[in-house]
């Protein structure tokens, strides 16, 4: 699973980020635990106003791939929904 304070630091990475509506790629990392990643956006794939994306997380275990979406809160943050692995098997 992708840890509390890793999920805060992608959502802070997507939150001022044009990639999130335009596709393009979003890099993340967070200082307090050493993990970082990119986060993949399609380009004009929105589905219900939530963006689908790949993303990547690089931390002690190694390099993860997962899939989840983006969606837009009030205030103009964004949260994910359901963020698998990328072979489908939750962890």
């Amino acid at each position: 699973n992708i840890s509390p304070i890793d999920l805060a630091a992608m959502r802070e990475a997507i939150s001022g980020s044009l990639s999130v509506l335009t596709g393009g790629t979003v890099f993340w990392s967070n200082s307090e635990s050493g993990s970082d990643g990119i986060i993949e956006f399609a380009v004009d794939d929105a589905v219900d106003n939530c963006r689908p994306f790949s993303a990547t997380v690089s931390d002690l275990r190694g390099i993860r791939r997962y899939r989840s979406e983006a969606c837009p809160q009030s205030g103009g943050s964004w949260d994910f929904a359901e963020i698998t692995p990328e072979d489908g098997v939750l962890l």
